[in-house]
């Protein structure tokens, strides 16, 4: 298994310049998530199944020396992924004290992304806060995810019976 972890960054409130973030492919959708709360990215993955999940959770992934839930973004983002990519790659977010481990096709590069280039997304997207804006990269347009928007949705796939690893 390979793991890139990254060193936790931002930049405050009202600063001017940029703020890292990693983006990543998601079938053919490209999103970011801030470097300050990525704690890795990993490769050729070791999934151990969780059958009494829902349909999101593909199983318990290692992330150092714990296990993290490692769920799918088709049910979590709505994007549709191609079967042959399914759990090979995956990032580890952390927001608060509750990590979890989300599904990608491609980890891609780190972004430094000017506060300037940030747009709000239109309604009908930001209406659960997940994205939290739109930017341009290379010519593709990028959905900036929130990271605790993103682990608290996704921690909600999870039964209400069933306990959550930490």
């Amino acid at each position: 298994m390979d793991t890139v972890t990254y060193a936790s960054t931002s930049i405050t409130a009202g600063s001017t310049g940029g703020r890292d973030a990693l983006l990543v492919r998601i079938g053919r959708e490209f999103v970011a998530v801030w470097l300050d709360s990525v704690v890795s990215q990993m490769e050729e993955l070791d999934v151990r199944p969780l059958p009494d999940w829902r349909t999101g959770v593909a199983g318990l992934l290692r992330a150092g020396d714990h296990f993290v839930p490692l769920y799918r973004p088709e049910e979590t983002l709505g994007i549709a992924r191609d079967a042959a990519t399914r759990e090979r790659c995956a990032i580890v977010v952390r927001a608060g004290g509750s990590s979890i481990a989300l599904a990608v096709d491609e980890p891609l590069d780190v972004l430094t992304i000017d506060r300037a280039t940030l747009r709000q997304p239109p309604a009908a997207i930001a209406d659960d806060g997940l994205v939290q804006a739109l930017t341009w990269s290379n010519g593709v347009l990028v959905s900036v995810l929130d990271a605790a928007t993103l682990v608290a949705t996704c921690q909600s796939a999870a039964p209400v019976n069933a306990e959550r690893p930490q």
